[in-house]
């Protein structure tokens, strides 16, 4: 056999390609489900632990300003085209109220990771979904197009490190918001299989979290 021949009997045939292409691709489709919940899983766990860090902050700064500090929960059209059926709770902002009753920005308005909003019900998320929490009419004006063209709930830490939640209120005495993948509604009334909820305890104003 000459050295040319032997060369080419080493290399792949069309078809030996083809299979091995074959289960590569097999192997991705299979692989993808799995690889999709761990990331939507991960956007969850960040969207979750970000909300818990800034009601944690806000009651340090409450603490230590010996003033009250307000969380706000923006329901807007992240989107800027205006719509209404964009309008989900997906971000939140931290306020120090002054004595003569006007309010400063703390930060910048947080929008949480994508796929990920905050469920809307009584049952899942008291905290946004209870209209003695309810704003009155948009002032200030919000980046990404959206201005004015939102509503907003909010609750506050007090200067004791207290809050201004109805012990009696909420989900029979319990305050909290519950995070979920925006595949689902979030009117759901029942968590879907993976949620992050962040609990504020009125009277003390401790934060904690639970996750499935």
């Amino acid at each position: 056999m000459s050295v040319q021949s032997k060369r080419f009997a080493k290399g792949f045939t069309l078809v030996e390609m083809l299979v091995v292409l074959g289960i590569i691709i097999l192997i991705v489709s299979l692989a993808a489900p799995a690889l999709t919940t761990v990331l939507a899983g991960r956007s969850l766990s960040r969207a979750g632990l970000m909300v818990e860090q800034d009601f944690v902050r806000a009651r340090q700064l409450a603490l230590a300003r010996n003033c009250s500090i307000e969380v706000r929960f923006y329901s807007c059209d992240l989107s800027g085209s205006g719509g209404s059926s964009g309008n989900e709770y997906r971000s939140l902002q931290i306020f120090q109220i002054n004595s003569n009753n006007t309010y400063t920005a703390l930060n910048k308005m947080e929008v949480l990771p994508q796929g990920v909003l905050m469920n809307r019900s009584t049952t899942l998320s008291p905290l946004i979904a209870d209209q003695s929490r309810a704003g009155g009419a948009p002032t200030l004006k919000l980046p990404f197009g959206i201005n004015t063209s939102y509503s907003y709930s909010f609750f506050r830490f007090k200067a004791d490190g207290s809050t201004d939640l109805d012990p009696s209120g909420g989900d029979n005495g319990n305050w909290f918001v519950t995070l979920q993948s925006d595949r689902f509604s979030s009117n759901v009334a029942a968590p879907p299989a993976d949620y992050f909820t962040v609990q504020v305890e009125p009277v003390l104003g401790t934060v904690t979290d639970h996750r499935p």
